[in-house]
């Protein structure tokens, strides 16, 4: 088979840092391509070093996800580069800042500007993503969509803003209904539920130790999640192990959403 047939191609909303970065580098591990997508470019600039310099083909396109222009002109350049999507990843999104938990505003107290950004990068940004792309993947002859929600959107948290825990709970039936659209075209569409990850999502807040330990003894399995383990999932389900999932929701969360659990004294 030749090289061009062979190859492997896939987009990462934002893939210049945290769990997109990780997905990045799995995939790129794994001999794909990958197109690199964020608003931040000093990140993504650091990010594409990176990754080219653990022999990852990888490209940047600096895009927002809320602006649908910004997102056709990059997915147009991905197709100038490499001719092919196999599979996307929308993962961009951003935080609402803490909930009435954790400090936040009370929802009679929200601001719309801030719901209304939150809305458009982590819910249309994910639909807008999606559509660019969809064309290519059916020309492809199919391929996978993997949206990140949040364990959030399963099992709600006053620690988590409103506006983020509806962006991300919306995703699910959005993936459900693109599973069943889809499926005549080759094209599987999953969901990914990280829990507590170590990111600079939010602030970056779970990288002080102190608000580490206290919210990995929420967790049954006792400790955060490694942005690389969320990776390692993203290529399953790219790949054709995964090849009869679709509509599926896969929680990442080391049971935090699972069931009652009592942290221990």
């Amino acid at each position: 088979m030749g090289e061009v047939m062979s190859m492997k191609v896939a987009v990462v909303t934002g893939g210049a840092s945290g769990l997109g970065l990780a997905i990045a580098r799995a995939l790129g591990q794994d001999a794909w391509s990958v197109a690199l997508l964020d608003m931040n470019r000093e990140a993504l600039d650091v990010a594409v070093r990176a990754l080219a310099s653990e022999d990852i083909d990888v490209l940047a396109f600096p895009a927002d996800v809320a602006d649908p222009i910004s997102v056709n002109e990059a997915i147009a350049g991905v197709i100038r580069n490499w001719g092919r999507i196999d599979s996307v990843f929308a993962n961009a999104g951003i935080s609402a800042g803490p909930g009435p938990g954790a400090g936040g505003l009370g929802f009679a107290e929200f601001e719309d500007a801030n719901w209304d950004r939150v809305l458009a990068v982590n819910l249309s940004g994910v639909a807008r993503t999606i559509r660019a792309c969809v064309p290519h993947l059916e020309q492809a002859g199919g391929g996978s969509i993997v949206i990140t929600s949040s364990s959030a959107a399963i099992r709600p948290t006053l620690w988590v803003g409103h506006a983020y825990t509806a962006a991300k709970a919306a995703l699910i039936p959005l993936a459900k209904m693109l599973a069943v659209e889809l499926a005549a075209s080759g094209i599987r569409v999953n969901v990914i539920a990280p829990g507590a990850f170590v990111t600079d999502i939010g602030g970056g807040r779970l990288r002080d130790p102190q608000t580490a330990a206290n919210m990995a003894r929420t967790i049954p399995m006792q400790r955060l999640g490694a942005p690389s383990e969320v990776g390692e999932l993203a290529c399953f389900l790219a790949s054709q192990d995964s090849r009869y999932i679709s509509g599926a929701v896969i929680s990442i969360d080391g049971a935090l959403v699972a069931g009652e659990f009592d942290p221990p004294s």
